[in-house]
């Protein structure tokens, strides 16, 4: 069925999004570099992705929707990193940008429907479609680059030339042959190795990928244990992702929508500038405040231990009541474990009496032993 790309970029246009184009269900040419990137164990403890059968649907996109002929992939930017130029106070700590507004799960669904019956007034035609968005074992960014939307850079981000790497994908699956858009043939990033440098973790591959267990918006996302001691001075004020690779990269620093689309409206969520109100809230009302955000992916448990990491790496004296507090009366022990670190880092006689004291009634082993650690490492 023949539809010019111009009218696409008209439809997609109207309804907030910045790139759509078009490739087909063969499979994605970067699936031997993901299996590859599976057999390193690269992909940490997200033991899903090495599922047999979401392995075989990232190699055979079809299965995901038999009556498949084409597949649009869409792009919706999100502000640029740096479009907030306020200095992080101590007690606040920084927010991925991506997650400054509504939760892109929540959406693309209503958005790519609303296009999808555009495109068929346009067409006079029904069309059978189902949309993806993060929520199916897909390669987004192999497909993506297939349909014209960028290259992968070196920092693994999909980068487009006119909108940097700013931007969200969705994936809509139709049963019409649509003329597939050309890709971009050549990389762009060239001999620059900015984000490889400016990552604190050295996360980034020589291929492309991360290696997921060192990667900050891994740990502070995704991962739900103990964030490994190695890494937890290098987190900084992260306190949920992480932006570093994209903040430095020129792609984005001259190209880069500065607004992001209004589809993700509000963007009220910069930094999370109380930490210390975190502590105080229950499991349910953290739910309820973060319940239209993608911060809520962290759970209160994630969130809480990366808020005592980033008040940890700030070294403020106002911090010790707060972590002893939480050392001392809180829950659950994943907190209580990094808020002990915590103590540690900020150092001072305060500190060190939280700890002893913590010592004396604490009963989970993990949390003992990063006590212990703490006492037996102190420098005041």
């Amino acid at each position: 069925m023949k539809t010019s790309h111009s009218v696409l970029e008209g439809l997609a246009h109207d309804q907030g999004l910045i790139l759509v184009g078009i490739t087909t269900p063969n499979p994605p040419s970067g699936f031997d570099n993901y299996l590859r990137w599976l057999g390193h164990g690269f992909h940490a403890d997200m033991f899903y992705l090495g599922r047999e059968d979401a392995i075989r649907k990232r190699s055979q996109p079809s299965l995901l929707f038999p009556d498949c002929r084409s597949i649009l992939c869409i792009g919706a930017a999100y502000p640029f990193p740096n479009h907030d130029p306020r200095a992080w106070n101590a007690g606040s700590g920084k927010v991925a940008t991506y997650a400054w507004g509504r939760d892109y799960h929540d959406v693309f669904p209503e958005v790519l429907n609303n296009f999808m019956l555009s495109l068929m007034n346009e067409l006079h035609a029904s069309i059978s479609y189902k949309i993806f968005s993060d929520s199916a074992p897909i390669l987004e960014k192999s497909l993506a680059q297939q349909a014209g939307l960028g290259w992968i850079g070196k920092n693994s981000c999909l980068i487009h030339p006119a909108h940097g790497s700013t931007f969200l994908l969705a994936e809509i699956f139709t049963d019409i042959p649509l003329n597939a858009t050309d890709p971009i043939q050549d990389e762009f990033c060239g001999s620059c190795e900015r984000c490889i440098h400016a990552c604190p973790t050295n996360c980034i591959l020589p291929d492309r990928s991360l290696d997921a267990r060192k990667c900050i918006s891994y740990l502070t996302i995704e991962h739900r244990g103990r964030i490994p001691r190695e890494y937890r001075s290098k987190i900084g004020n992260w306190v949920f992702g992480c932006d570093i690779c994209q903040q430095v990269c020129p792609w984005n620093q001259r190209f880069a929508n500065h607004e992001g689309s209004s589809i993700f409206l509000p963007y009220d969520l910069p930094e999370i500038s109380n930490l210390a109100a975190l502590f105080s809230i229950s499991p349910n009302e953290f739910k309820t405040q973060f319940a239209h955000s993608p911060i809520l992916r962290s759970r209160r448990s994630g969130i809480l231990r990366n808020a005592a990491i980033v008040l940890g790496n700030q070294k403020s004296f106002e911090s010790v009541k707060i972590l002893g507090n939480v050392l001392l009366n809180e829950s659950d022990p994943l907190i209580r474990e990094h808020a002990a670190w915590a103590l540690t880092q900020i150092g001072g006689q305060s500190a060190l009496r939280m700890l002893n004291v913590a010592r004396q009634s604490e009963i989970d082993p993990a949390v003992l032993s990063e006590i212990q650690y703490g006492l037996d490492h102190w420098d005041m």
